[in-house]
């Protein structure tokens, strides 16, 4: 029953990306932003996430300038995940036109001289999904990222399948750490999601003057490997 009830959630998943895909990135942002709005009004627990951890981090402004923001986050949440959905059924063109990378002169000498790989603490801001298109647009890169896999195995699959046509080598956090310390040593560029929630598997660590747990992955794949 629950492959089933997956499957179903993975056929309306992949309707709606279709959609999205149909539509000019710019609008698809607006009605992500419109959808982000709604949302705020029909989440209460949500919403009351979002009005703690801005009360704790900006405990000196008014109730009513922590709702506007804990308000324009949601929206903004809800245009980058449209719009990130769009990205990714976008061809490479489109994303030439739209993504420009700068690299530092000191980091392109550091990376040449390097003879390992490099990580790259990453979270989610703005459109994450552009970090997919990393391979494409600095093709003398191999790039990967650290990956939760998720609940619904179908939609996992499908991820991961648009994530290797794009080029990026994804491995499992929990099963596949010995392949990452392999691909950092072999020169990679491993992106590692640190701005989620790790539990009581994570370092407990002061954040706005509250403890937070935070993955040490990124700091473990560096003490292994040496790769910055």
């Amino acid at each position: 029953m629950p492959n089933l009830a997956h499957f179903a959630v993975y056929l309306l998943y992949r309707g709606g990306a279709a959609l999205i895909g149909a539509l000019p990135i710019e609008l698809g942002f607006r009605i992500g932003a419109l959808l982000g709005g709604v949302a705020f009004w029909l989440l209460p627990r949500a919403r009351g996430i979002a009005l703690r951890n801005l009360e704790r981090a900006f405990d000196d402004l008014p109730p009513e300038t922590v709702r506007r923001l804990a308000r324009e986050h949601f929206r903004h949440l809800g245009a980058n995940l449209v719009s990130s959905i769009k990205m990714a059924a976008s061809s490479l063109e489109e994303m030439d036109a739209r993504i420009a990378i700068e690299i530092p002169p000191e980091m392109a000498r550091l990376r040449a001289a390097a003879t390992d790989g490099w990580i790259a603490m990453i979270s989610h801001l703005g459109n994450w999904e552009a970090c997919a298109q990393l391979a494409h647009i600095l093709p003398e890169y191999q790039i990967g990222a650290a990956y939760q896999p998720l609940r619904n195995r179908f939609i996992d699959a499908h991820i991961r399948r648009l994530r290797a046509q794009r080029g990026i080598r994804l491995f499992d956090r929990h099963s596949e750490l010995l392949g990452a310390t392999a691909f950092l040593r072999g020169r990679g560029v491993l992106g590692v999601l640190v701005d989620q929630h790790a539990g009581d598997s994570g370092l407990w660590t002061p954040f706005f003057g509250r403890l937070a747990s935070t993955s040490s992955l990124a700091a473990t794949l560096a003490q292994r490997t040496g790769a910055p």
